[in-house]
């Protein structure tokens, strides 16, 4: 199992570092989901001009009913897409 910090370009914070495994791409994550390989989840929304978002990755783990097996965290900047992935994951119990 792994804890999964989701994000394009901040480094690990470094505390977390060896206890987190940093993952660039939404896709990437989906992979590691479908495994069932993924306890703790941290999330960025914006993951680079074209690219898959956070907010993407919530909706794709709604549909799917495909979650992690602890704890989701959002550490995005961005106000307003870490305020649509908290109100998706709060309507989903997360």
């Amino acid at each position: 199992m792994f804890n999964v910090y989701m994000d394009d370009v901040r480094p690990i914070p470094a505390g977390l570092v060896g206890k987190w495994v940093p993952i660039r791409k939404v896709e990437d994550v989906i992979y590691l989901l479908e495994k069932g390989w993924v306890f703790n989840l941290s999330l960025d929304h914006d993951m680079g001009a074209g690219e898959a978002t956070g907010y993407d990755l919530v909706n794709w783990m709604e549909r799917n009913d495909c979650w992690p097996h602890g704890t989701i965290t959002i550490h995005s900047r961005n106000p307003v897409g870490a305020g649509n992935m908290r109100r998706a994951l709060e309507a989903n119990g997360k």
